[in-house]
C-alpha cells in the first residue's frame, strides 16, 4: 500500500477491506481483517519512497469477489521500466 495512507499508525488496528473497491459495506462479498503489523519504508520520510507493507491478522479468504493480485515476474518489470510509453 502507499506509505502516505498508514505512516501515522503504529502498526496495529488498520482495518483491511478485500472484497470491493467502494466504501460502501457489502455483507455478502467483504471481508474485513485488522492490521497485525505495518511496515513502512525506511527511506519513505527522507526520500520519498511511499511504500507500505501491511501484515494481516488472518489470512483473507478467496473468492469470486476477492482475488490475489498477480505480481510481475523481474524480466518482464525490467521491460516496462526500461521502455516507457
Amino acid at each position: 500500500t502507499a506509505a502516505h495512507c498508514v505512516a501515522d499508525y503504529n502498526g496495529t488496528g488498520v482495518r483491511i477491506k478485500a472484497g470491493s473497491t467502494t466504501s460502501v459495506q457489502n455483507p455478502y462479498n467483504d471481508e474485513f481483517i485488522i492490521s497485525k503489523r505495518v511496515i513502512v519504508h525506511e527511506k519513505y520520510k527522507t526520500e520519498g519512497i511511499d511504500l507500505a507493507l501491511i501484515e494481516l491478522s488472518k489470512p483473507i479468504t478467496v473468492s469470486s469477489s476477492i482475488k490475489p493480485v498477480e505480481v510481475l515476474d523481474p524480466e518482464m518489470d525490467s521491460l516496462i521500466y526500461n521502455n516507457p510509453v
